[in-house]
């Protein structure tokens, strides 16, 4: 399998590329098997011959080894492919060269003979001289001139030897050739010149005497009298040119501008930081911005800057999002994801998916956590129990949680206050007992140890980002105390206080008596889809409510990985079991799933 290395210096990205069949197309089409934004849509394919590879370049722009190319060359090992915005390196071609073989060689750029017209209707064009062929203006010549006063075919070309003859082939106007009538096969010197119809050509062959030296021999002849007369329109032609130079230069601004705007949302595509990719769609933003102040309404400049405004706005949220989980604001976090990924464009996004589903699932840890407390405190130790045991299945280790069991299940005849007393003993201890820290092995975000000043619960058991797919991307700020896998969150700010001192108890029964329908669908009795409709049912009457949330997630990821584990596509149904046991690490048909399909 041949390898290639995509380079991209201005975002420092580096990845390596498999060219897994041929022909492999590389352009800014989608179907591309390689899609690079700055590129054209078909602009260059790799194809093989035998055990060679070769490079079939279709537009210009590119550059390999330093070298202009238009066309086809064989590719060797240690390459370098050079395009607008990033170059490819061949770094791997799996065939073993003949002996004495090396680097691509280039052969000298060869200028052919040329006609430039002097004046006429297409005067300043240049047609260069390849092969034998007819001039005229009809639509089958092989160099067609626009000048009504010439036949459709006027003139013979022949090319013999490098040299080049010409012959007049019947045009209803002759042909002159340095001021005489072309009355045979001739052969032309460099700097011959023509007149057909109305249009005067001047012959250039560099080999023998370049245009340079054409116009230097002439400047030191005298000028005739009819130049003079032309000199009266030399003032309005350059005012003519200076307004085309103006225009020109506004193009050219415009394809720069257009040109760094996809190099930019192109490099977007492979940044991993939600600030880097924050940082790189405003700069394609501010490109296509500047192209429709020069081209206003333009099609192209309007459809990417609407689709960078929209990329941007995503991942701006995902950065706030982020910074709401480091202030403990998860419920804000995460209805600001949910509103990202309802979005088509972020519905496949891993990084902010895995990261809600974190920021859901420790919120139903504290959610159950809390809901058992407030039992507690009621004297319901039963229902207290069976509430934290939802936590517990999450968090099987966290020490604050085992707290709260130990203390119900030895509970006794207790007086309100005492049990208050014991709950307040449970929090303080929290202050300086926590779980353990695990990092992100595959995201490689450093988890430092952050100290809480108040009271927190330590979620550090449940699993986080790192279990999820590889190639996922990084926060780009410090999740380390919160979110992913929450390190630290203060129950004492987290909306559920301890009865008391003015404050109302809050009944349970109507949320408990759902939750505990939801509960023996899922778990118990294992009826998705029961379980996802009660879901529902709850979220209708309470759309926060945070259990019916995690429950539903629950059954879209298992409704999803089933479906596609029936269709036999093992590798999509593999994604969301893995994503199902992120979100619930100990889901054991999440479990049998993933080993059904490893």
């Amino acid at each position: 399998m041949m390898k290639l290395v995509l380079q991209l210096p201005y975002s420092g990205v580096e990845r390596e590329v498999a060219v897994e069949k041929v022909p492999f197309a590389i352009g800014s089409a989608p179907t591309s098997d390689l899609v690079i934004a700055t590129l054209a849509p078909e602009h260059m394919a790799i194809e093989r011959k035998g055990e060679s590879y070769f490079l079939q370049v279709k537009h210009p722009g590119i550059k390999v080894n330093d070298k202009p190319l238009m066309g086809e060359v064989l590719l060797f090992e240690g390459d370098k492919i050079v395009f607008l915005g990033g170059r490819l390196l061949v770094k791997e071609i799996p065939v073993a060269l003949e002996e004495g073989s090396q680097a691509t060689q280039f052969l000298p750029m060869e200028e052919l003979p040329y006609f430039k017209v002097l004046s006429g209707p297409v005067m300043g064009a240049v047609y260069e001289l390849k092969d034998t062929g007819t001039l005229g203006r009809g639509e089958d010549t092989d160099y067609r001139l626009d000048d009504p006063y010439i036949s459709r075919k006027h003139l013979q070309i022949h090319i013999i030897n490098d040299k080049v003859e010409v012959e007049d082939i019947g045009g209803k106007n002759p042909v002159l050739v340095n001021g005489k009538p072309l009355l045979a096969r001739t052969r032309l010197a460099s700097g011959d010149e023509l007149a057909i119809g109305k249009t005067r050509l001047l012959f250039v062959d560099p080999a023998e005497k370049p245009e340079s030296e054409i116009f230097a021999a002439r400047g030191g002849k005298k000028v005739p009298i009819a130049v003079w007369a032309a000199l009266g329109a030399v003032g309005v032609i350059l005012i003519g040119i200076g307004i085309f130079l103006f225009f020109q230069q506004r193009a050219q601004t415009y394809t720069n501008a257009i040109s760094g705007g996809k190099s930019a949302f192109s490099s977007a595509q492979f940044v991993t930081e939600t600030e880097g990719k924050v940082r790189e769609y405003r700069r394609a933003e501010e490109s296509f911005k500047k192209a429709l102040t020069i081209k206003k309404s333009d099609p192209e400049a309007t459809e990417w800057l609407a689709r960078s405004q929209k990329y941007l706005q995503g991942w701006t949220s995902v950065a706030r999002a982020e910074t709401l989980v480091t202030q403990g604001n998860l419920s804000e976090a995460l209805a600001m994801l949910e509103a990202v990924m309802a979005e088509p464009e972020f519905r496949d996004e891993k990084y902010v998916s895995y990261l809600s589903d974190d920021i859901m699932r420790n919120m139903f840890i504290l959610d159950a956590y809390n809901d058992a407390k407030n039992l507690y405190l009621a004297g319901r130790d039963k229902e207290a129990l069976s509430v934290l045991s939802l936590a517990l299945a999450r968090a099987p280790d966290h020490p604050q949680l085992l707290a709260l069991e130990q203390t119900i299940k030895t509970a006794k005849r207790e007086t309100p206050e005492q049990r208050r007393e014991k709950i307040t003993a449970i929090t303080q201890k929290s202050q300086t007992t926590s779980g353990s820290v695990p990092t992100y092995t595959e995201l490689g975000v450093k988890k430092p140890d952050i100290k809480m000043s108040e009271p927190s619960i330590d979620i550090g058991k449940t699993t986080g980002l790192g279990t999820g797919a590889s190639g996922l991307g990084k926060p780009s700020v410090d999740l380390s105390s919160q979110l992913p896998t929450v390190e630290k969150l203060n129950l004492e700010s987290s909306g559920s206080k301890i009865p008391g001192a003015g404050e109302p108890t809050i009944s349970l029964d109507s949320k408990l008596d759902k939750v505990g329908d939801l509960k023996k669908a899922y778990e118990e009795e294992h009826n998705v889809d029961k379980a996802y409709r009660i879901a529902q049912q709850i979220l209708n009457d309470d759309p926060k409510n945070t259990k019916a949330k995690f429950y539903a997630r629950l059954c879209e990821l298992e409704r999803k990985a089933r479906a596609y584990e029936e269709k036999g596509d093992k590798e999509k149904a593999l994604e969301y079991w893995k994503q199902l046991l992120n979100l619930d690490p100990g889901n054991k048909w999440a479990k049998e799933g993933i080993k059904r399909n490893s």
